[in-house]
């Protein structure tokens, strides 16, 4: 013969039940809000974002015959200086073509060609 009696957490636990599945139902209605919700705050955010980039940022276009400097290689590459006093800009350059892309070649002033084509972002322009 068995004899079964239920602990006073069973039965606290059976007479939880009903309340507990409605508690889980009420959640569940609950997460596509939460979704929503949670969808909105990363647009606004996603707009802060680019609000502030786009003000940060500022678009560098060069023309032909314009004079620029050039970022020093070892900034370029994020070496270390030779020194603390070393400059961080080269040139005056005069820009010989200047492509949609944002590449520019360069020729210098005493009129050396350089061959390799540098990015738009790497210079400024070079005021006399």
């Amino acid at each position: 013969m068995e004899l079964v009696a239920p602990t006073p957490r069973v039965i606290l636990e059976e007479s939880q039940e009903d309340t507990n599945n409605e508690r889980r139902i009420v959640d569940l209605e609950g997460v596509e809000e939460e979704r929503e919700l949670a969808r909105r705050r990363s647009q606004r955010y996603q707009k802060r974002m680019t609000r502030a980039y786009a003000q940060a940022v500022r678009l560098r276009a060069f023309t032909e015959r314009q004079l620029v400097l050039r970022t020093a290689e070892h900034v370029r590459r994020n070496l270390l200086r030779p020194s603390k006093f070393a400059p961080k800009w080269e040139g005056p350059y005069i820009i010989r073509e200047a492509h949609d892309s944002g590449y520019y070649y360069f020729t210098k002033e005493d009129g050396i060609v350089l061959t390799e084509p540098i990015n738009g972002k790497w210079l400024k322009q070079y005021y006399t």
